[in-house]
């Protein structure tokens, strides 16, 4: 019986990322792109912070946007230069689930799959809106602690490793 000793791991984390705000075109997220350097079984974990837009220009009276996301992973052997595939079975959906026309919607979701016999050399996560009003706010919360004037951030985190 042999075993592996040196597997394929790759972990990063985005420090102080910018506001990505989603919208209906498809959209690479902030820190979800990994070179893979071998064939395998990868395991792919992908967290990140989201929150409901906000219009502030309306002032009291402003909407909160709902947000519906789309997702998927794709693929690539050339740095998604050209060579652009969606991988199959990794496409799912993520809403704030809010009936109230006032609700600001905030959490941190984690993405997470399992491709078996990953063969490409590079993989990352992409997002769309449902609908012009359903995006979402990714990496950064325009309110903390009930003040609109401050602003936080949560690093996005990726773990891709061969299993």
């Amino acid at each position: 019986m042999s075993y592996k000793n040196r597997k394929f791991l790759h972990t990063s984390s985005v420090d102080a990322p910018a506001r990505q705000t989603i919208s209906t075109a498809y959209t690479e997220l902030t820190g979800s792109r990994c070179a893979v350097s071998v064939p395998c079984d990868l395991y792919y974990k992908y967290s990140f912070y989201f929150s409901t837009i906000y219009d502030f220009t309306t002032g009291s009276t402003g909407a909160y946007e709902k947000p519906f996301l789309h997702f998927k992973l794709q693929s690539s052997t050339d740095n998604f230069v050209s060579n652009i595939v969606d991988i199959s079975g990794t496409s799912h959906s993520m809403s704030g689930d809010t009936g109230q026309d006032r609700d600001y919607y905030y959490a941190t979701q984690v993405c997470f799959f399992i491709i078996e016999n990953f063969t490409a050399s590079h993989i990352r996560l992409v997002a769309r809106s449902y609908s012009a009003s359903n995006r979402a706010d990714l990496h950064r919360a325009r309110q903390w602690n009930s003040s609109d004037n401050t602003e936080v951030y949560v690093n996005p985190t990726l773990i891709c490793l061969e299993l």
